[in-house]
Order: structure tokens, then sequence, then C-alpha cells
């Protein structure tokens, strides 16, 4: 179905952490000193390639504009385009690292916001 590869990436048999940079050579978590015998592994999928997947099939390239073309209705909330957290990002300017950017966040039609959701870490 797909041509990206998923990673398998090891980490501590308690899921504390990932055994890459500079836990690639630890023979204990840090964390929970559980052995580091790299017993088990998640499988990670790139993003990048993921984007350009959905950027390369047409029909889904009309559904990601969706929130470009969305009208917002101040009274009423009926998509996450209305929550007060996007609306507020709208209208300010794009700061990385300090450093404000001369274009607003989700002003372009093919900016794309990511929602991240975590199991309690």
């Amino acid at each position: 179905l797909t041509t990206i590869t998923p990673m398998k990436i090891d980490c501590c048999i308690n899921s504390c952490i990932a055994y890459t940079a500079r836990y690639s050579h630890s023979d204990l978590c840090d964390f929970c000193g559980a052995s580091g015998n790299h017993e088990q592994q998640f499988s990670y999928m790139p993003l990048v390639p993921q984007l350009q997947g959905l950027f390369a099939q047409e029909d889904t390239v009309k559904k990601l504009l969706y929130h470009h073309q969305y009208n917002h209705s101040p009274s009423t909330v009926n998509d996450v385009f209305d929550g007060e957290i996007y609306q507020s990002l709208q209208d300010k300017f794009v700061l990385v690292d300090g450093v404000q950017k001369d274009y607003e966040y989700f002003s372009e039609q093919n900016d794309i916001a990511f929602s991240l959701v975590t199991d309690g870490y």
C-alpha cells in the first residue's frame, strides 16, 4: 500500500527511553535502571514521506485545503478550526527560536496544523 518503511527503534523495556542519540550505547535505562539489552522496539513512520504522499494525491490535496476554505463563525464551535487556540494563533506571526517570521500561523493554503496526543508522558 505504501513505499514508506517504518523505522524500528530499540527502547527501554518499560518504555522510558528510546536508545538513540546519547542513549544509543547505554547498558542501562537512565530513568528506571532496567537492562539496556534492547529487548523492546517501537516502530516509527517518518513524517516527511507521509506528508509528501498526501500532497502527491489530487483528491487528498483538496481535503487538505479544507482548513483554508473553512468559514469560522465566532458564535459556534463546529470544527477544530473554531477552537480558541487555533483562532488565537491565526493573527500571530510565527516565532522560531524567538525570531519573528514575516508570516502568520495558518496563513497559507498548504499549512498543516498538527495535534499531538500523548499517553501520559
